[in-house]
C-alpha cells in the first residue's frame, strides 16, 4: 500500500529539474545576449549603412558580412521572441490566467510555456523529508505546528430504566445564554 505524499527521491528530481529549467530560462533571458555581445554581434550597427553601401553589399560577392549580419539579426530576434513568450507566460502564471496566444509564435509560446511550467517544480514540489533526530526515530514536529486545542468533553449522558433494562441516553444540549444588547449592557 503506497503512502500519502511523494517519496523523497521523486521530490528531489522535482525540485533539480525545476532549478535547471530555471537556469535555462536565465540562460535564454540573460545569457544569450551576452553571448551575442561577447562574439561582436551588437544589436544595433554603430553606423547606418549608405544607399550605395547595401548596393554594392548585395551586388558583390559576399566575404561573409552579410552572412553575419543575417545570423545576428536572427539571433536577436529569436532572442526578442523567446524573451516576450517567457515574460507573458511568467506574468501569465503570476496573475493565475492562461497567457494569450500571439499569432505566428506558436513554438516560442509553446517552449516558455514547458520552461515556466518545469521552473515552478522549483518552488511547489512537496517538502523534503526531515532528517531523523539523534535517537535514531524522527524530531517531533515544532510547537508551533502542534494545536493548542482540547477536544470536546464528552457530552453527560442520562441512564433511564425502561422497561426492567437502563438505557443510556444523550443529555439535550444546553443553550448558549444570548450575549447582552448594548441597552442591557448600558444599564449595568
Amino acid at each position: 500500500m503506497r503512502t500519502q505524499g511523494r517519496s523523497p527521491t521523486s521530490t528531489l528530481r522535482s525540485r533539480l529539474t525545476g532549478l535547471l529549467a530555471g537556469l535555462a530560462l536565465l540562460g535564454i533571458v540573460v545569457g544569450l545576449p551576452l553571448a551575442l555581445l561577447a562574439v561582436g554581434a551588437a544589436p544595433v550597427p554603430h553606423a547606418l549603412p549608405s544607399l550605395e553601401s547595401l548596393r554594392s553589399g548585395l551586388s558583390t560577392r559576399d566575404d561573409g558580412t552579410l552572412a553575419l549580419a543575417l545570423v545576428t539579426l536572427i539571433g536577436w530576434a529569436a532572442w526578442a521572441f523567446l524573451t516576450l513568450a517567457i515574460l507573458l507566460e511568467l506574468v501569465a502564471r503570476l496573475r493565475g490566467v492562461t497567457a494569450p496566444h500571439l499569432p505566428g509564435l506558436r513554438l516560442p509560446q509553446t517552449a516558455a510555456r514547458g520552461l515556466v511550467t518545469t521552473a515552478m517544480l522549483l518552488f511547489i514540489a512537496g517538502p523534503l523529508p526531515v532528517a531523523p533526530a539523534a535517537g535514531g526515530g524522527f524530531a517531533p514536529p515544532p510547537a508551533a505546528l502542534i494545536s493548542s486545542t482540547a477536544p470536546a468533553p464528552p457530552t453527560p449522558a442520562t441512564s433511564v430504566a425502561v422497561g426492567g433494562h437502563a438505557r443510556s441516553t444523550p443529555a439535550p444540549p444546553v443553550a448558549p445564554r444570548p450575549a447582552p444588547t448594548t441597552a442591557a449592557a448600558a444599564t449595568r
